[in-house]
């Protein structure tokens, strides 16, 4: 845990436990953090292009925190919209979720992001939400998504929805 107090760190590394019960493993992993639900998504355009925004100087995928009396497919277009003035045409239902784990003043947080494939031919201007700490959005080609420089998290997430 003292590593993961530090400020100064990026892990990415997977965590294996194995065990005969993982549900209630997982359970009491969970019961050891501050744990948080949120919905974002994959959103496409008519040429296929995904929808990106750039943080902490890395590419990542738009999403956010679930709100009360929300569902994460509700989340999930909100978060779009504030983060890049994008609206949703269309979102599957199938979610697939993540979890990654992050500090803020010494408190560790355990996240659960709920993810869906979205679509959208809006033709607004991309805003990104600058008090959210979000520096740019902007549409990239599917073809150039493993050159961009994102987390393996979010790489993970275009596997599954784009077989990328």
């Amino acid at each position: 845990m003292t590593y993961l107090n530090s400020k100064n760190y990026f892990l990415d590394k997977n965590i294996i436990y194995i065990t005969d019960s993982p549900l209630s493993c997982f359970k009491k992993f969970k019961s050891q953090f501050n744990f948080i639900v949120a919905a974002g998504g994959v959103v496409q355009n008519k040429h296929k292009d995904v929808l990106m925004i750039y943080k902490n100087q890395i590419w990542d995928l738009p999403k956010g925190k679930i709100e009360n009396n929300e569902n994460s497919e509700k989340t999930a277009i909100r978060e779009l919209k504030e983060e890049t003035n994008v609206e949703i045409k269309y979102i599957n239902s199938q979610s697939f979720s993540t979890y990654h784990m992050y500090c803020i003043k010494s408190k560790i947080y355990l996240k659960e992001t709920k993810w869906f494939l979205m679509s959208s031919n809006c033709k607004n201007e991309l805003i990104p939400q600058i008090s959210e700490g979000i520096k740019k959005v902007k549409w990239v080609r599917s073809h150039n998504l493993n050159q961009i420089k994102t987390y393996t998290l979010i790489k993970d997430v275009f596997t599954f929805f784009l077989n990328y």
